[in-house]
């Protein structure tokens, strides 16, 4: 059964490549049809995750604090039990911060990607930008997006810097 978001992609794209007016080069010349674009997000938010030292960082820690708690596990019968149970607390307190951590750093960068395909959207007439990750299973190479968002996301870092504060 298909899922509603792919109905939604499917129906604009038969949409967009079946209308009459938009099969001429005139019609798109002019305008007239929708202008359709795409990203990919998954590739975008690898190349944020391995530039940003914030997400090494709540990686490491809950990586830390789960290895801690496997291991105090495996010593459990040397450490009373009353202990181990305030230890296995603290490490998996720790654990769920560093997931909460890491969905509102998701959530963040799918902010900050959503103004920069806003902008780009902007500056270059685009009605629709898809998901290439998701719903796209080939588009040519000349409506994607995700290199100029990583541009982008380069210039904002850049901006941001501690060196030109």
């Amino acid at each position: 059964m298909m899922s509603v978001k792919r109905l939604t992609v499917f129906c604009l794209l038969s949409a967009v490549t079946t209308a009459p007016s938009c099969s001429t080069g005139a019609a798109r010349a002019e305008g007239k049809c929708p202008v359709v674009r795409y990203v990919n997000l998954s590739a975008v938010s690898s190349y944020i995750d391995s530039t940003d030292p914030e997400y090494a960082r709540i990686l490491k820690d809950r990586d830390l604090a789960s290895r801690k708690l496997k291991a105090g596990q495996s010593n459990s019968e040397r450490i009373p039990i009353s202990e181990n149970l305030k230890v296995e607390a603290v490490e998996a307190t720790i654990i769920e911060n560093a997931e909460s951590m890491l969905s509102s750093y998701r959530a963040n960068n799918l902010k900050r990607i959503n103004l920069i395909l806003k902008k780009l959207a902007a500056e270059e007439g685009v009605d629709f930008i898809l998901n290439y990750s998701e719903h796209v299973i080939y588009a040519d190479s000349s409506y994607d997006l995700t290199s100029q968002v990583i541009r982008e996301l380069e210039k904002q870092s850049k901006l941001n810097s501690p060196l030109l504060r």
